[in-house]
């Protein structure tokens, strides 16, 4: 496994890259890490966002509902999943999710997660093998 490093991606979801290229957000050139945080904790703390969406989720947002170490996850996980920007204000993805009903949560939320993970769930990386 020279030059190979192991990855977590979630709690579970470990993966083999040669290069930490595939992480790297090409646009801005800031390396963005997969997301290692309960799902709970991450949809807990999304709910309170809505109805005003603040202009920056920084600490004065995040610390009256979480600790600093879970605060820190839960917005490497919204960058990470494009809900947030390189400077931690809320992306279009983010305001759709938040404005929708629970129909509409569910599919912008799969539309999310296809972008962000779309390598692993559309087939292209044998899981059995990873």
């Amino acid at each position: 496994m020279s030059g190979q490093k192991l990855l977590k991606i979630g709690h579970c979801c470990p993966k083999i890259v040669s290069t930490m290229d595939e992480l790297d957000n090409k646009e801005s050139g800031v390396r963005i890490n997969p997301p290692c945080v309960s799902f709970k904790t991450f949809f807990n703390f999304i709910g309170t966002l809505a109805p005003e969406i603040p202009a920056r989720i920084d600490r004065g947002v995040w610390s009256v509902y979480l600790s600093g170490s879970n605060g820190k996850a839960v917005v490497n996980a919204m960058r990470f999943l494009g809900m947030l920007d390189q400077h931690d204000a809320p992306t279009k993805a983010l305001r759709e999710y938040l404005l929708s009903d629970s129909d509409g949560k569910l599919s912008t939320f799969k539309s999310i997660v296809m972008r962000s993970y779309g390598r692993i769930l559309n087939g292209s990386i044998s899981l059995d093998n990873a």
